[in-house]
Parts: structure tokens; sequence; C-alpha cells
């Protein structure tokens, strides 16, 4: 499978829809030293994406450019392959199966590092791997290995490491690549690496090009800010003149003002001081006139007080009348409520009434037709009875007719008996007196056997009698 690998391996990468490519951590084991784990990149794509025949699968090491093991499996290989393995999927979705396996060994090693990242503060790229696999928390890791042959065949196995036991998933045999394979990969490679430095060329004469750019703009903005900043401090020296003129003259409006303001309050006040002593009297004479009014007050009111007195008692009177006609009035209410819910429940219980009668009736007519079905089922059973009954004494005139024929088979068996009993009486007679009449003793054993062979068919004929009088009953 790895020999038809080799015109593969030099197509250029960017010009294949590749399935998977992508950075995975792999356990190499090569011949006569330790294992070690590597960052390999793995890559699987098909050999023409058109029209795909075969799944080329490459292992490359960005640190090391001459190690190169692929694999070109055709369709013809997959089957022998899922033979041996017992795979369960087909040639088109064995690539992406594949893929999902290695993404799971690039995120179990993700997991691994992450949790290890307290006591390994640096992790380099190649270092000791050991061959449990499994994560310090002791739950499933997804481990890619590659087992290097000294014959150039290499094996990449993806195996599911627990803490019971290492499952492998896959295992395929791979090729280390010729030094032709080799070279054409670097080609291939290269011309990406130069078609990448082409790339950043032009982008970088883009950047240095909008750098240019940007940094006139930039003297431009500046230019534009100084000539800005020369206009602020001017608007700002000219404002500040304008807000100092006025602040003066607004100084000097404010002093003539409160001086304005002085003289209006001290006339104000000589004014208000002579209203104040002319009110003064009137209030006086107001006092005395309060004073007179006062006292008829104080007599109006102790008369008031004792109409008060004549007045809370018929108040008191009346409250209590009110307080007994309130009671009547709520006794009232109560009854009324009572009265009003009594015929709300008697209506529901006619609604119910009703609801009831209607499913009498209902169940009324079912009930009828019910009846009139019964009395019709039980004619059909009546005259179906009947007909069991002729059928039973037909029976029973058939049964007596078997019984009659079997005590006539019964008789005729007795006889025979009898007869062979006879038979075997004379039989030895003959044989002791002469055996001059063996011929004829012969004859009768003859006539013997007949008998008996007649008496074991009637035997059959009664016990088939029997079995059909059982069936019959």
């Amino acid at each position: 499978m790895a020999g038809d690998g080799l015109a593969l391996a030099s197509a250029d990468d960017s010009d294949a829809a590749h399935i998977f490519r992508e950075v995975v951590a792999v356990q190499v084991k090569p011949v006569g030293r330790d294992a070690f784990q590597a960052l390999l990149t793995i890559r699987l794509r098909p050999d023409d994406p058109a029209h795909p025949r075969s799944l080329l699968i490459e292992l490359t090491d960005e640190a090391d450019l001459l190690f190169y093991h692929s694999l070109v499996l055709g369709e013809g290989d997959f089957h022998a392959l899922k033979a041996e393995q017992r795979l369960r999927v087909d040639f088109q979705s064995f690539p992406t199966q594949v893929a999902e396996l290695l993404r799971r060994c690039c995120t179990s090693a993700t997991e691994l590092a992450n949790s290890a990242v307290g006591a390994m503060p640096g992790v380099p790229r190649h270092f000791g791997g050991t061959a449990s696999g499994t994560s310090p928390e002791g739950g499933l890791r997804m481990l890619a290995c590659l087992d290097c042959g000294a014959s150039g065949e290499s094996l990449l196995s993806i195996v599911e490491a627990n803490q019971f036991r290492e499952l492998t998933h896959i295992s395929l045999r791979l090729r280390h690549g010729t030094d032709e394979v080799v070279k054409q990969h670097l080609a291939g490679k290269l011309r990406v690496c130069k078609a990448e430095c082409v790339e950043l060329a032009e982008q970088l004469h883009a950047s240095d090009k909008a750098l240019s750019q940007a940094r006139h703009e930039v003297e431009e903005l500046g230019a534009r800010g100084r000539v800005v900043a020369e206009e602020r401090q001017h608007l700002e020296r000219s404002l500040r003149e304008a807000h100092e003129a006025e602040v003066a003259g607004l100084r000097r409006e404010q002093a003539s003002a409160l001086a304005e303001q002085q003289r209006n309050a001290a006339a104000e006040r000589h004014r208000f001081e002579s209203e104040s002593r002319g009110s003064l009297d009137e209030a006086l004479a107001r006092a005395s006139r309060a004073e007179r009014v006062a006292e008829e007050l104080q007599q109006q009111r102790q008369a008031l007080a004792a109409s008060n007195a004549s007045l809370q008692e018929r108040l008191d009177s009346s409250e209590a009348g009110s307080q007994t006609a309130r009671r009547e009035l709520q006794e009232l209410r109560e009854q009324h409520k009572e009265l009003e819910l009594l015929k709300f429940q008697h209506e529901r219980q006619l609604g119910e009434l009703r609801v009831q009668v209607s499913s009498l009736q209902e169940q009324l007519a079912g009930k009828v037709e019910l009846i009139s079905s019964q009395a019709a089922q039980a004619d059909s059973a009546s005259a179906q009875r009947k007909n069991l009954e002729e059928m039973l004494g037909t029976c029973r005139q058939h049964m007596q007719a078997l019984e009659e024929k079997f005590a006539m088979a019964t008789q005729e068996i007795v006889k025979g008996n009898e007869i062979i009993q006879s038979l075997h009486v004379a039989n030895k007679q003959l044989k002791a007196k002469s055996k001059a009449k063996l011929a004829q003793l012969a004859q009768q054993e003859k006539a013997v056997l007949e008998l008996e062979k007649a008496g074991e068919i009637n035997k059959h004929v009664l016990q088939d009698k029997d079995l059909e009088k059982l069936t019959s009953t």
C-alpha cells in the first residue's frame, strides 16, 4: 500500500482539499532508541479532489525535515484492512472517522498539558513519554503511537488508554519516505515557502506604503493640530479680555444698584415705623372691643352648653335607636343572603335533577333496546337449545347402536377365546395321542391364528368405536 505513494507524496499541499491537517502529539518508538513524544503534522487528503480513488496519509515533523512517513490506501487495500481489523465503516466515511480519532488525540493532549501546567512551567518540543498513556487524574486518554521498523515500515496506531488496559482503535502500516520522495516533499514545501515569501513581501510592500500614507496623514494632522492650537490660544485671550471687561461693567452696575437699594430701604423703614405706630393704636382699640365681645360670647357659651346637654341626651337616644335599626337591617341582609343562597342551591339542584332525568331517559331507552336485543338473543338461544337437544337425541341413539355392536363384538370375542382354549386343549391331546395327526393340527393352528387375527381386528374396531364415542361426547 505504501509503495504507490511515491508519486502522490510530492503533490503540493495547497492544491489538495485536506480532510485533516493538524499538529498531533505522537509517541514515536524508533528502532534501538527510547520512545519519545513529538509534535507531528498529520495530513489526510484524497489523491484527486475531483475524482478521489485513494486516501493519502502523511506524517511530517517541522523540526526534522527528513522525517516523512506516508500511506496510500486504495479501496481494495481498505477492504483487506476492514476484514483484518474488523472495521464497521465504509471507504467513504473512513477518512472522517480517522480524522475524528486524531482530533480526540489532540484534545486529550491539550487537557493533559493544561493539567500539568502547575508542575511543568515549560514543555519542550520533544520530551520522554511513558507507555501507560493515562492522564494524572486516571481518566481516559486518546494517544497516537508510531512504531518505526528497521525495514522502513512503520505502524501508526490510535490507542485509547485507561486504568485497566489500552484499546487500539486502528492500526495503519506506513512506509518511510525514500530519498526521492523526501526530496519531492521538500521541494513542495520549498515552493509553498517561496509562495508565502512572495505573498509576505507583497504584504510588506503594501504595509510600507500604508505606513508612509499614515505618516503623511499624521504630519498633516499634526500641522492642523498646531494651527488649531494657535487659534484656540487666540480665542482664549480674546474671550478672557471680553470676560474681564464684562465683569468690570457688572461690578459698577452692582455698586450703583446697591447704593440705590440702601436709600430706598431707609425711606421704606421710616414709612413702615409711622404705619406701625398707627396700626398699634388701632390694635389696642380693637383689643378693648374684643374683650367686651368675649364676655358676651362667654355668656352665650354657657347657654349653648345647657342646650348642648339636652341635645346630647336626644342624640344618645337616637343613636341607640339607630343601632337597633342597623342590627335589624344587618339581620335582614343576612336573611336575604341566606334566601339568595338557598334559591341558588335550589336552582342548581333543579338543573342537576333535569340532567339526571335526561340521563335516566337515555338509560331507559338504552335498557329498552337492550331488553329487545336480549329477547331476540333468548329466542335464538332457545332455538339453538332445541337443535342441540335434537342432536343430543341422535347422538344417544347412535351411542346405543354402538353399545349394542360393542356387546355383540365382546360376545364374539368370548366365543373366539373359548374356541381357542378348546383348540389348545385338543391340540395338546392330539399331540399326546398321535404324531400322525400333525398335519391336521397344523391346519387347526392356522385356523386358530386366523381367529386370533380376527379377534385383534375386532379389538381394534372396538377401540376405534370407543374413540369415536369419546370424541362425540
